[in-house]
Order: C-alpha cells, then structure tokens, then sequence
C-alpha cells in the first residue's frame, strides 16, 4: 500500500495483452494482474508497484511537504507590508 508505484499510462495493446490474455481469469498474469469484485462489478487490478532499486534517488518529500512550507511562510507577506508602511509614513 504504500510502495513507490508507476502509475504512468501505458497505452501499449501489446503489453496489456500479456498481462490480461485472452480475457480467462485462468490465462491472467496473476503476479501483476486480479480480477475482485468491487460493488458487485468485476474489476481488474494491476500491481504497479516498482521493484526496490529501479526509482530515482532522492525524492524523499511529497508534494503536500512543499504546499504545508509554502502555507507556513505565507504570514510573512503581513510584517513585511507593516515594516514596508512604516518605513514609508515615518
């Protein structure tokens, strides 16, 4: 669940064809590939998951680590109007 996951869309046919086959749950690549019923609807489900070693190094923040730093210096814009207006009138 929470293993570093490619989620690019892969518009290949041909790779798609491997991991579903023929359309049998006999013939699936169950090692990337289940069929589970989700809300009385069959859904398939393909493991994205990457094998350790093959992501990029670094990358250790997430994107809502760069929103929260950039929420937490927005009060800043406040005092510096105030210094700005102070030194202005004064």
């Amino acid at each position: 669940m929470y293993s570093e996951c490619g989620c690019d869309d892969n518009g290949n046919s041909t790779f798609l064809d491997e991991l579903i086959g023929d359309g049998s749950y006999n013939n699936l690549n169950k090692t990337l590939v289940t069929v589970a019923d989700n809300n009385s609807v069959s859904t398939i489900y393909i493991n994205g998951t990457l094998p350790n070693g093959t992501t990029s190094s670094g990358g250790t923040e997430d994107a809502s680590a760069a929103v929260r730093a950039v929420m937490e210096s927005a009060g800043y814009w406040v005092m510096i109007a105030i210094v700005g207006c102070t030194v202005w009138l004064v």
